[in-house]
């Protein structure tokens, strides 16, 4: 501030009146000399000149001598005092110049009257135009930030106290209302007395520099949560200069910068040769590479990484360094994996739902008529060939249920199930899964292992991985069956793995035959992807399995090295449901009729003629209609039908859920039957068949209809 100049400018000057002090000094080294030697100067002349003239002389010469003397030294302090003056003004103007290039203002504060003085700039800084500010202290509180203004009286009570320099930063409120971010530095200036007098300092408006450094910060916490960083190679040096994310990336410490030999060492060693192909060309031929390489971290971590790389030119065109962008895209590759399987599942799930209807549909007149003609056949030869068509229907069956299965599409009817009794209930099911020479041990040693899972389709899957380690051992070895508990937590799961965090119950099918290969385990649960094709296989049964697992809101992972066998665990989410007492035997009910009116209603012709034959073959009285529309008006004409048996998926605008909501309105004690080869959301919801809905999924036997018609149709004591 010019006042500081000013304070400068009086030391100078009190530096030059000692130039007074000095002249007075040269007078009197005059004047007595003059004063001792004079009258004999003059008696000398006395000869030639009267007396009285003579100290005339003598006093005249002394005026005249003295009068140089000091006209001299005048001169020489004039001057001296005019040319600092001048560098006084020189250098206030100066400050004032580079306060105002720098936008620097400055301040002043006279704390016996609180009058706060601002210069050009600071009213600049505050938006205020001359005059407008009245330089009260209580004014100028107003313009503090109403959050800044307690922090803001703390510190100046602060420096009052301490006195010396001072710095703060706080924002300002402009009278547009716009915020602004200050710096203001100060000196408390004390009295004689110790006491502060005044307080002047500077100040700077530093938004733009606030708003960069939270930039900085938004790019750096972009940087983390994008997991990219950038990275510098000067010529003539052996070191890569890395960001601290990089070098996170590379699970090192921050400032770490590798030699050029170590960070190609981080690289996958079949990605080597073609980073240093690409690096090496950017370097001598000015070549910008950008791709996407497997790399193996300092703690062992394999992920997938985008390196950008570009040179680096100096003045005169020669390329002086190679700089680019380092980016880990394990985690999005991994996301447009399961994009791209969400949208193949959702794409065979609509071609498989397309098909599934009208095939199941075929299949079911195919196995229903097979049957009835091996039941009626007289000679073995119809009867062997009534045979291969139910097994070669049952196999078709079997396709399609994989199909909805992996694209998560099939009808589940989950329930709280002990998956350690599970695996003992069905032991001798899955012996029969295996070949003599083939061992299985089972180990249910799972603490509360309860899930509420669909049992049949669970007994389905393990069915599938035991006929794949029975294929796998050939006629001898060893298969295990084992629970057991397993938590997720949010940092435990391989990148890509769709499953939440939780408690989980793990069914392992472990086998000791001769493993996959890294490449085959990869791709173990595509669709249609088999090593066994010469055997005819279809490459949906591990694809059908996992579609459960996900289905079932769980999880499934493959293991296996070649020559150490092969481990499929299957999560399922633990549950704290009930599991119902079923220790006591249960009754059956007769698969035969006692005369019930069954309504069966179905669109195709070929396949409600089978149903109706089915069902009066059984001892039912039955009535058949095409459509909704016509089925309630059997309903009403006939006044006593006992069960409903429907399709679910019609033609006419009506499906089988709304025709069963409009007859129990009419029928309240009315029993339904749904039968279904897809059932499109109309009774499942979320692959989860909606509670209190019985389901017979096509294509269905002649034993599995007479069960569900006589187990609805019984009396509520002998219903399981």
């Amino acid at each position: 501030m010019a006042s500081s100049a000013a304070a400068r400018f009086g030391d100078m000057l009190r530096k030059r009146i000692s130039i007074g002090s000095r002249a007075a000094l040269f007078f009197m080294a005059f004047a007595i000399p003059w004063v001792l030697i004079g009258d004999h100067l003059v008696l000398r002349f006395e000869q030639d000149i009267d007396g009285q003239l003579a100290q005339t002389v003598k006093g005249l010469l002394f005026v005249g001598i003295s009068a140089l003397i000091i006209k001299f030294v005048a001169d020489r302090a004039t001057a001296k005092l005019r040319a600092a003056h001048e560098h006084a003004r020189r250098l206030s103007h100066q400050l004032q110049r580079a306060q105002e290039v720098a936008g620097i203002g400055s301040w002043e504060v006279d704390l016996a009257s609180s009058r706060v003085t601002f210069n050009d700039r600071t009213l600049a800084i505050f938006e205020l135009e001359r005059g407008a500010f009245d330089g009260r202290r209580e004014t100028f509180l107003t313009m503090l930030h109403p959050d800044d203004r307690p922090a803001f009286e703390a510190a100046r009570a602060a420096w009052l106290a301490q006195g010396g320099m001072f710095a703060f930063e706080h924002r300002i409120v402009t009278p547009t209302g716009k915020t602004k971010w200050v710096r203001v530095r100060g000196e408390v200036i004390r009295g004689a007395d110790g006491a502060p007098r005044y307080t002047t300092g500077t100040v700077e408006d530093v938004t733009d520099q606030k708003d960069a450094a939270f930039g900085v910060a938004l790019l750096r916490i972009a940087g983390e949560a994008a997991k990219f960083g950038g990275w510098r190679h000067e010529v003539g040096t052996d070191r890569i200069v890395w960001s601290d994310e990089v070098a996170r990336i590379h699970d090192e410490p921050s400032a770490t910068h590798p030699t050029l030999a170590r960070g190609f060492d981080y690289y996958a060693p079949e990605e080597r040769a073609r980073i240093e192909r690409l690096f090496h060309e950017c370097l001598e031929a000015g070549k910008a590479f950008d791709d996407v390489f497997k790399l193996i971290t300092a703690k062992g971590r394999v992920i997938h990484a985008r390196a950008i790389g570009e040179p680096e030119y100096d003045s005169r065109g020669r390329i002086v360094a190679v700089r680019g962008a380092f980016q880990d895209v394990t985690e999005r590759l991994a996301l447009d994996r399961r994009l791209q399987q969400a949208e193949k599942l959702e794409t065979l799930g609509q071609l498989t739902g397309g098909v599934a209807h009208d095939f199941n549909n075929l299949l079911t007149i195919v196995l229903g008529n097979a049957e009835l003609l091996s039941a009626t056949a007289e000679d073995a030869a119809s009867r062997e060939l009534a045979q291969v068509i139910v097994e070669a229907a049952e196999r078709g069956a079997g396709l399609t249920a994989n199909l909805l299965a992996f694209a998560r599409r099939q009808p589940l009817q989950p329930q709280p199930t002990d998956l350690n009794r599970f695996l003992a209930v069905n032991e001798r099911l899955f012996r029969q899964g295996l070949h003599e020479g083939i061992k299985l041990v089972l180990h249910g040693e799972a603490r509360d292992p309860i899930a509420t899972i669909d049992p049949n389709k669970l007994q389905a899957a393990l069915l599938n991985l035991i006929v794949n380690s029975r294929q796998a051992l050939g006629t001898s070895g060893t298969v295990w069956i084992e629970t057991a508990n397993a938590r997720f937590g949010e940092g435990e799961l391989c990148a890509g793995e769709d499953v939440a965090p939780g408690d989980y119950v793990v069914i392992t099918v472990t086998d000791d035959g001769p493993g996959m290969q890294p490449d085959v385990v990869a791709r173990a649960f595509d669709p249609f992807f088999t090593t066994k094709a010469a055997q005819g296989g279809t490459g949906l049964g591990l694809s059908s399995v996992y579609g459960f697992a996900k289905q079932s809101g769980g999880h499934a992972r493959v293991y296996s090295e070649p020559g150490h066998g092969t481990s499929i665990k299957l999560f399922v989410p633990r549950s704290t449901a009930v599991v119902p007492d079923r220790s006591a035997p249960t009754k059956r009910a007769d698969p035969v009729g006692r005369g019930q009116h069954v309504l069966v209603v179905e669109d195709d012709p070929a396949l409600r003629a089978y149903a109706v034959a089915q069902v009066r073959r059984l001892g039912y009285r039955v009535s058949e209609a095409a459509d909704a529309t016509r089925a309630l008006a059997v309903l009403e004409a006939a006044g006593d039908v006992d069960l409903l048996f429907t399709d679910v998926v019609m033609p006419g605008g009506m499906n089988g859920r709304e025709l069963a909501v409009a007859a129990k309105q009419r029928f309240p004690d009315l029993r339904v039957l749904y039968t279904s080869g897809y059932t499109l959301n109309v009774i499942a919801h979320d692959g989860r068949v909606d509670a209190g809905i019985d389901l017979l999924n096509k294509p269905y036997r002649a034993d599995d209809l007479a069960q569900e018609l006589a187990r609805l149709l019984a009396e509520p004591s002998t219903i399981e």
